[in-house]
């Protein structure tokens, strides 16, 4: 003990000395454990997954709409859609928005993939949002594969 310590502070209730001392901290630790931050890149990668798919959803409204009013008018012949292109009709500006909006998505995606993996190797950081990121930003990619290997298949087939 100490000579600046009271001499009567390890004594037990019935008078005689006790031999346990506290175990101090940890270095770098006062007191109460530390709480851990959430990463700010794992929180950016999960804002970044969700505008992706909130792009990917207003894409396949647009592309559905498009394609009911094409139908619905029956031009769906190339030398139709060919004047129409060139005449600059808002239907086509507005699958040529859709498309660069998916693009645009895709995009997102894979900075927010890469955010979300930086963010979930920082060390004394929380971890959530960047496996919420990682998890959403891989399905969006996912799911752009899976589209083009439809499409793919669909124009071997002949559908489109």
């Amino acid at each position: 003990m100490n000579n600046d310590q009271n001499q009567y502070e390890n004594k037990t209730p019935d008078g005689g000395f006790s031999t346990f001392e506290p175990v101090p901290p940890p270095p770098g630790m006062h007191g109460a454990p530390e709480t851990l931050k959430h990463s700010g890149l794992g929180i950016a990668s999960f804002i970044i997954a969700l505008l992706a798919i909130l792009a990917a959803i207003i894409t396949l409204v647009l592309t559905v709409s498009f394609t009911a009013e094409f139908i619905n008018m029956g031009t769906l012949d190339p030398e139709s859609l060919e004047a129409q292109i060139l005449d600059g009709d808002s239907a086509i500006v507005s699958i040529m928005a859709a498309g660069l909006l998916f693009i645009v998505s895709i995009g997102l995606s894979v900075i927010g993939l890469i955010l979300g993996i930086v963010g979930a190797v920082m060390k004394n950081r929380k971890k959530v949002f960047s496996v919420l990121g990682i998890v959403l930003n891989a399905l969006i990619a996912v799911g752009v594969v899976v589209l083009v290997i439809i499409s793919m298949v669909a124009g071997a087939a002949g559908a489109v």
